[in-house]
């Protein structure tokens, strides 16, 4: 066996561990200073008993097949070399793979190993980064690399990339050669190129955490395109200070949300054109019963009254059922016209609109002076807080003293979010997802149609935020909304 051949198989990607001396027959062994560092194992433990020094730190299996294959080498002198691999636990507790190649460099007059020089390399690195580079290229997601120090030019591309680009042999499948050595400008516009550049001349030196996100057009071989999100850090690559981007096709997800977005206008639509076509035949009837209204009050029969006073409740039930659906059909349509409005002069004006309602309840609105300024259309922020305040009048609890609501701000992580919050019958946890529902009323009290809190939750979503429910955590006692409006506070 040539010594030669498998210690330079195994010395790419991997490190130098230890230099040894055995004496087999005298269980001795002088090995390197930095392998007893690594290992946890005390010199002269080894110069004493280098089998119990080390035996116990062989996993189990390698240590039964290591000893078969030094078995030769040691009995034998037509065998003066070997070469073998095992895992040994190092002082964190990790398994490393140790590499050795050996060779017997004096014999006992039997011909027995009377002295043996090894050379030990840990093949760990070596080995987890093949195993990364197979998975690398294995990935469900595009993956190609540059060079820290020619960001420029591609130096690797995954197979899932490579088909992502049209990059194809005929028989053989995605070429990931097909880009290799090729600048980004084959698949990247000067834009995107631009800004990649861009981070990577300003990344801070040694930082392997931060990550920057793009999300750029591909250009493919066949001259289409691939709407994707590219994930850009820094990490090695073969040795070498490298970038990796990790690319996602979300051509998909974008033509999904263009279909989506065409389903809920087309929907929009129709509820907008059937809810203002039903009123219109409604509001004649309603003209009607209100020319009727002072012949039935003097009609003699009282049931007559009665059915006349329930057709005419019932009309402007379902008058106000319309209003509402087509209100909310409206949210979006209408939102083109935003402008710079004080959210507190919103709630104020809310106030003076409701004041009989709030007087005859008996509620008392506290608003901080602290609310912020949005851009947004001033319709649709009048209707969030009107319709809120309207829950909070409608749902009040009959037995509290002193019914309140209030309109502020709590700024959590660095995210400013609205509440209004009140001390009226509540809203159990299980419901309080559902109340945002079209035409839920958990309660039968009061003459809500089941449409105000839908209204709300969309135009929260209009500007891109969300709406939930609390417990009052104040007074332990009624419900507490809160809700962003990110997209209405970037310009504020």
């Amino acid at each position: 066996m040539n010594p030669v051949d498998p210690f330079e198989g195994h010395l790419n990607g991997s490190k130098h561990v230890a230099f040894s001396t055995w004496w087999p027959a005298e269980r001795r062994m002088e090995i390197s200073g930095e392998f007893c560092e690594r290992f946890g194992v005390k010199a002269e433990d080894l110069k004493n008993n280098a089998h119990h020094g080390l035996s116990h730190l062989v996993f189990p299996d390698d240590l039964i097949r290591a000893k078969a294959e030094l078995k030769p080498a040691i009995i034998s002198p037509a065998v003066s070399e070997f070469a073998l691999e095992a895992r040994v636990q190092d002082t964190e507790g990790g398994w490393r793979t140790i590499f050795t190649a050996g060779r017997v460099v004096d014999r006992d007059m039997f011909g027995h190993a009377r002295r043996i020089v090894c050379h030990h390399v840990d093949l760990t690195d070596a080995q987890n980064y093949q195993r990364y580079k197979s998975l690398i290229n294995k990935a469900p997601m595009g993956v190609f690399v540059t060079l820290a120090s020619s960001p420029d030019m591609v130096i690797y591309m995954n197979d899932h990339l490579a088909e992502m680009l049209e990059a194809i042999e005929k028989e053989k499948g995605p070429d990931r050669h097909a880009y290799r050595n090729r600048p980004l400008a084959a698949f990247l516009d000067s834009a995107d190129i631009s800004k990649l550049l861009r981070f990577a001349a300003n990344w801070p030196r040694g930082d392997w955490e931060t990550v920057h996100h793009l999300t750029p057009s591909l250009l493919t071989k066949l001259g289409n395109t691939v709407d994707t999100h590219i994930t850009m850090s820094r990490d090695q690559w073969e040795g070498k200070d490298a970038w990796l981007f990790y690319v996602l096709d979300v051509s998909d997800i974008h033509r999904r949300e263009f279909e989506l977005k065409k389903k809920n206008d087309e929907l929009d639509a129709f509820a907008y054109t059937i809810t203002h076509d039903l009123r219109a035949p409604l509001i004649t009837i309603r003209n009607f019963l209100g020319y009727l209204e002072p012949d039935a009050r003097e009609h003699p029969k009282k049931q007559f009254r009665e059915d006349f006073q329930r057709v005419n409740r019932a009309a402007a039930k379902l008058d106000s059922l319309l209003q509402g659906l087509l209100e909310l059909s409206r949210i979006g349509r209408t939102d083109s016209e935003r402008q710079s409005i004080s959210s507190r002069s919103e709630v104020e004006r809310v106030k003076e609109t409701l004041a009989g309602d709030i007087s005859e309840a008996g509620i008392r609105v506290e608003v901080e002076k602290h609310l912020p300024n949005l851009h947004a259309n001033q319709t649709r922020i009048y209707q969030l807080f009107q319709n809120l305040m309207q829950n909070a009048i409608r749902y009040r609890d009959p037995q509290e003293k002193d019914p309140y609501v209030r309109f502020g701000l709590i700024t959590e992580q660095a995210e400013r979010i609205f509440f209004v919050r009140d001390n009226g019958v509540g809203i159990d946890a299980v419901s309080r997802e559902k109340v945002f529902e079209i035409f839920t009323r958990l309660r039968k009290t009061g003459d809500g149609a089941g449409i105000g809190l839908s209204i709300v939750r969309k135009i929260v979503e209009l500007y891109g935020g969300r709406i939930w429910i609390v417990s009052n955590q104040i007074d332990d006692k009624g419900v507490e909304f809160r809700f962003t409006l990110p997209k209405a506070l970037s310009k504020s």
